[in-house]
């Protein structure tokens, strides 16, 4: 894992503190990681030391009582709607070595309950990483985004450029299998050549099934890209306007007719 807790924290598990479920894991299952069952129990006997293994439970029994932990119930209410989630982890396909269980979002109160997997939690014996897959965000394709900006994987993000600080935000937005993509001034201080790079990123690698919202005031260079345009003047919606639709009644580019309308 990337992230370790505090070690009070770790050790609060020990106290029933159910939030922690890597120390939960750890606490029960410590004796498993460092030592095989086998070898502690002939290490106690030579030393006349009473062997109380038993009273541990196994690894993989140990990963799926922490895992359990992990659960939870929402209630969203907005105007006409009402749903009622579950979250929690269920049983997922795993081997000898790598024990796996997936979290699911549950829809409750609908006639056929609906299930959303989010992600994959496993423990590898092999190597002792406990950790998760993330479902939503597709690692490849932001490598690949990031190999092709010459920008190294595991470099630190306050040693690179301004601009390539705002590709690298786009590469961790645009890797997520989302259905919408909010991008607030994507191309704001970036030099032309990169918001080509930019404009280009985003149209080949959105979700298909997807929309797509920009917020920019560089409305000559996102227009040949764009549906829809929605105006916001004095906080409020102006024109919520077919792109196609605007050029041919005002007889103007959507960049002219905004310098038109919000001209000083």
């Amino acid at each position: 894992m990337t992230n370790i807790t505090k070690f009070q924290d770790i050790l609060g598990a020990a106290n029933g503190d159910k939030a922690s479920v890597l120390g939960k894991f750890l606490y029960f299952s410590l004796a498993n990681i460092l030592v095989e069952k086998e070898a502690l129990a002939q290490l106690c006997e030579d030393l006349s030391i009473p062997y109380s293994g038993s009273k541990r439970i196994s690894v993989s029994d140990a990963f799926r009582s922490a895992t359990g932990d992990i659960k939870d119930r929402i209630t969203v209410k907005n105007p006409g709607e009402h749903h009622i989630y579950a979250v929690y982890c269920r049983d997922n396909a795993h081997t000898e070595d790598v024990y796996s269980r997936e979290l699911v979002k549950e829809t409750l109160n609908q006639r056929t309950n609906q299930y959303e997997k989010l992600a994959n939690i496993f423990y590898d014996r092999r190597d002792n990483r406990f950790g998760y897959d993330n479902i939503g965000f597709d690692a490849d394709k932001a490598n690949e985004m990031l190999a092709r900006l010459n920008i190294a994987p595991n470099a630190r993000l306050k040693t690179l450029s301004k601009g390539n600080k705002e590709k690298v935000q786009l590469v961790l937005a645009m890797s997520r299998n989302a259905r919408l993509y909010l991008l607030d001034e994507p191309i704001g201080g970036v030099d032309p050549a990169a918001r080509d790079y930019i404009l280009n990123t985003i149209l080949t690698n959105y979700s298909r099934d997807a929309s797509v919202i920009i917020s920019t005031h560089l409305i000559e260079d996102v227009e040949p890209v764009l549906d829809e345009a929605v105006f916001l003047k004095n906080g409020k919606i102006f024109a919520h306007r077919s792109v196609d639709e605007l050029r041919e009644t005002e007889g103007m580019s959507v960049d002219a007719y905004f310098r038109e309308v919000f001209k000083c």
